[in-house]
């Protein structure tokens, strides 16, 4: 080889070590741009999973108070129940009882 091909190979190996060095520094920024997204992008993963936790929490409570309060409903229709059924056998007593009363005295009329 002569030293002008010798020369051209190390201008030549030069140029790529350069062009290699340019190379690995945008993918060095390129890296540690993707490194920022990600460790960005965990932290909003991380608030959504907590955020569904507490909203999965909140689904819970909820269930269990209408839960609570449907079944205080359906005691509360239960009495309410009772206490119509013990109220028309009061009124039904009472009206035999009036009706029982105005027969013996002539329906209220006086006969003088």
């Amino acid at each position: 080889m002569s030293p002008e091909e010798i020369d051209q190979n190390v201008e030549f190996i030069i140029k790529q070590q350069a062009q290699f060095a340019a190379d690995i520094q945008e993918i060095n920024t390129t890296l540690k741009a993707q490194s920022e997204l990600i460790v960005k992008q965990n932290g909003a993963i991380v608030f959504v999973v907590d955020s569904l936790g507490k909203l999965a929490e909140a689904q819970r409570l909820s269930e269990e108070r209408w839960e609570k309060r449907w079944n205080e409903l359906g005691q509360s229709q239960t009495e309410l129940r009772q206490a119509q059924k013990e109220t028309e056998e009061r009124l039904n007593a009472f009206i035999i009882f009036v009706e029982k009363y105005l027969s013996a005295h002539g329906n209220g009329h006086k006969t003088e």
